[in-house]
């Protein structure tokens, strides 16, 4: 008898080398195709110029802190004449522009009744006494009170020392403890 049954196309159980493999529908968890979104040229490192481009300037600094504060001590009498004057660096490098300074510094400071100053661009403390004028001298940047508790120790040794009687001719007669204490109080500036 023959058969009823409809005849099928037969499917092919193995892919030849020249057809291509069926493909399933892509996944909603599968990544997205990579294809670049740029070409190729414009990915590639960019050249380098021939020179690096100029650095721009330093902002300034300001000066590195030191253990250097004082410039200078003075002792100056009611005429403005020296008593004793050291100076701790090359300000004022000559004998004649050291005196020049000392007797502009007390004809504007001997009938004021301020503890600081700013002359030549020097910070000035000064104090004084009966006929003496004392001053502590550091630069324009240097703190104030600083430079005041130099002043005091200066001042109080002195007065420990000559027995609260700070004036010329006791100073004149201890010289030499002078110099000790203005020696010992600051050591080279």
């Amino acid at each position: 008898m023959p058969s009823s049954r409809p005849s099928f196309p037969s499917v092919p159980l193995a892919y030849s080398s020249s057809s291509s493999p069926p493909t399933d529908p892509p996944s909603p968890f599968s990544p997205p195709p990579t294809t670049p979104l740029l070409p190729s040229s414009v990915l590639s490192d960019p050249p380098t110029p021939p020179f690096p481009p100029p650095t721009p300037p330093a902002p300034p600094t300001p000066p590195d802190p030191s253990l250097y504060t004082v410039k200078a001590v003075l002792i100056l009498d009611n005429d403005g004449e020296r008593l004793l004057a050291k100076y701790y660096d090359e300000t004022y490098p000559t004998v004649k522009e050291q005196k020049a300074f000392e007797k502009n510094i007390f004809n504007k400071t001997h009938r004021t009744d301020s503890e600081i100053a700013l002359l030549e661009g020097l910070t000035v403390v000064y104090k004084s006494s009966i006929d003496l004028y004392f001053y502590v001298i550091g630069s324009s940047h240097e703190n104030e009170l600083m430079l005041m508790a130099v002043l005091n120790c200066l001042f109080d040794s002195l007065s420990q020392m000559l027995r609260k009687n700070v004036e010329k001719r006791t100073l004149l007669e201890n010289m030499e403890g002078l110099f000790l204490a203005v020696d010992e109080i600051i050591d080279g500036g």
